[in-house]
């Protein structure tokens, strides 16, 4: 029995046992205010990074030095709710826990919500990224166009520099080009998609230049749209030209305008990438406004169909034509300007565009 006593021993002390740590109560020796004090500089600190980053005020030293104090706070917590999980201070360390997790990669899950969401929402939220950018264009390309006009009005002979010599003997003959487009609609829409769309890809591309090649190419645009319209009022044709860009126009400036927008806010991100690395700012500005420009390659075909197909005849009436011009117009702006994530307020939209103008000056 001594024997198989100690075969039983040898057994016992030879088999793993599993260590359970032994729960503690509240110990009355431990520096409690020590540890509200931590708990408080944590929560301090997570409003603090919070307040900046909605003002987008960050640097790599606040994000690093944030980071040491999240580290230290899930330290605190992982030994409070080991030893102490029934305590006040436990539950207060797992909130603060729980809100610094959200605040710290709460980037990646709205990445990831970014690409559950639908096609146009990223459309809209694209364009409300760089609505200060498509300002900025359309009121370069009208500046120009209006010189432009003024000069021709005040010279006329500048119109032989700003125009084709095959537009002013079509003019000079009493023809817009307008009326060749007749009778070829389906190959001559399928030639205007295709110029329209290289257009605006080319405005969007051109921001890799730090912005200098849209707004070269919208002051070019903008000048050759002016004198067109001062010469065709010149030879009383001006109506003619009007009516002719009705269905389509108001589309077709649209798109180009907001195409534009995206080359400057590319641009921008070159020139004032801020905390990020220029290649980085590049990146998410061209995946932010990829959705919106290939928006605009599809609403430029729809435009080339009907400046093919419905602009150039005379069955179409004045009324039908601006009707079309209005609708389609109209449905761009709605879906642009529709968001998931902010309704659009017109006085929100002015007052972020004068602080941005303001800003710039300064």
């Amino acid at each position: 029995r001594a024997r198989l006593f100690w075969f039983e021993t040898l057994l016992q002390n030879s088999a793993p046992r599993k260590n359970t740590p032994q729960r503690r109560s509240q110990d009355p020796f431990m520096n409690w205010n020590h540890v509200g004090d931590q708990l408080m500089k944590a929560e301090a600190m997570l409003e603090s990074l919070k307040a900046k980053k909605r003002a987008e005020v960050r640097s790599q030293e606040i994000l690093l030095a944030a980071a040491d104090e999240f580290q230290s706070l899930c330290q605190l917590y992982s030994y409070l709710s080991t030893f102490y999980p029934s305590t006040v201070q436990a539950a207060r360390a797992a909130q603060l826990v729980r809100k610094g997790r959200t605040l710290f990669y709460g980037t990646r899950l709205k990445a990831l919500e970014e690409r559950k969401s639908s096609f146009l929402q990223r459309v809209s939220e694209g364009f409300l990224a760089l609505h200060f950018h498509t300002t900025i264009a359309t009121a370069i390309a009208f500046l120009s166009g209006f010189l432009a006009a003024g000069f021709v009005f005040i010279n006329p002979s500048l119109v032989y520099s700003l125009l084709p010599q095959a537009t002013l003997d079509e003019l000079q003959r009493g023809h817009l080009w307008t009326e060749e487009v007749r009778g070829w609609s389906a190959s001559g829409a399928a030639e205007i998609m295709v110029n329209n769309i290289k257009v605006s890809f080319f405005c969007f591309a051109s921001g890799i230049t730090a912005g200098v090649a849209t707004i070269l190419l919208l002051i070019q645009n903008g000048a050759n749209v002016g004198a067109l319209l001062a010469a065709t009022s010149y030879y009383k044709m001006n109506f003619a030209l009007f009516e002719f860009m009705l269905a389509h126009g108001f589309l077709e400036i649209s798109v180009i305008m907001v195409s534009s927008g995206c080359g400057l806010y590319i641009g921008d991100g070159l020139i004032s990438p801020g905390s990020l690395t220029r290649l980085e700012s590049l990146q998410r500005r061209v995946a932010k406004a990829t959705p919106l420009v290939l928006f605009n390659a599809l609403c430029l075909v729809l435009a080339g169909y009907i400046e093919g197909h419905i602009s150039p005849y005379a069955e179409y009436s004045f009324g039908t034509k601006l009707l079309i011009g209005v609708i389609l117009a109209t449905g761009y702006w709605y879906l642009l300007l529709r968001s998931s994530t902010q309704s659009f307020s017109p006085f929100k939209f002015f007052r972020s565009v004068s602080a941005r103008g303001i800003s710039f000056v300064r």
